[in-house]
């Protein structure tokens, strides 16, 4: 007969199993977040092997900051929200052009003017969002009506649909760059300012 070995549970297995104390304290500390129609979905982490994969709380706060920001500045038009969340020296790339940069919450501000003067009931919506360390995604789309002359145009009165994808770094709770992504040419093609050419 073979004598049955017996583990007891105060003997660690060197190498199989991680210290349980310090794996759940960093459960307690990180969370998964998933977004998907405003759904969080409890998950804390992911072990494979040894390999522990979760994401920080930090980057639950950056999404919250970035939904704060398009319901505030863009939907309530809540210019001081820009000079709250948006680095003094903060840079945003996209809005104006490929290469155009915006710099600061006053340069900011002025664009916030200038697009809402033209939309004034513009209506921006979070489709997707998921964040990362610093940086935050956001996929939008934005629902509005042409009634003013705030991009220097006259006023057509034609409804409009934009999309784009915006991504924005964070750091201690300000923005501090930005990448924008968004149809600019399918809203002047919306408002008749340019049209599409023929095939030839």
């Amino acid at each position: 007969l073979h004598r049955r070995q017996t583990v007891r549970p105060s003997e660690p297995q060197s190498g199989l199993q991680p210290d349980l104390g310090d794996l759940a304290a960093l459960l307690r500390k990180t969370v998964f977040l998933h977004e998907t129609n405003k759904r969080h979905v409890p998950f804390s982490a992911h072990r494979s092997g040894h390999t522990l994969i979760a994401v920080s709380l930090a980057a639950d706060e950056n999404i919250q900051l970035m939904r704060r920001w398009f319901q505030e500045v863009w939907n309530e038009g809540r210019i001081e929200t820009v000079y709250e969340l948006l680095s003094a020296d903060g840079v945003a790339r996209g809005q104006r052009g490929a290469e155009a940069g915006i710099r600061g919450p006053e340069e900011f501000a002025k664009f916030v003017r200038e697009i809402r003067r033209a939309f004034p009931d513009i209506k921006v919506t979070v489709e997707d969002v998921f964040g990362a360390d610093d940086k935050v995604v956001l996929r939008w789309s934005g629902v509005m009506t042409h009634t003013g002359d705030g991009l220097g145009l006259p006023a057509s009165g034609r409804a409009v649909l934009s999309r784009g994808i915006t991504i924005a770094r964070i750091v201690d709770g300000k923005i501090v760059e930005g990448w924008d992504n968004w149809d600019q040419l399918g809203m002047l093609e919306q408002i008749g300012v340019y049209q599409q050419p023929l095939a030839a």
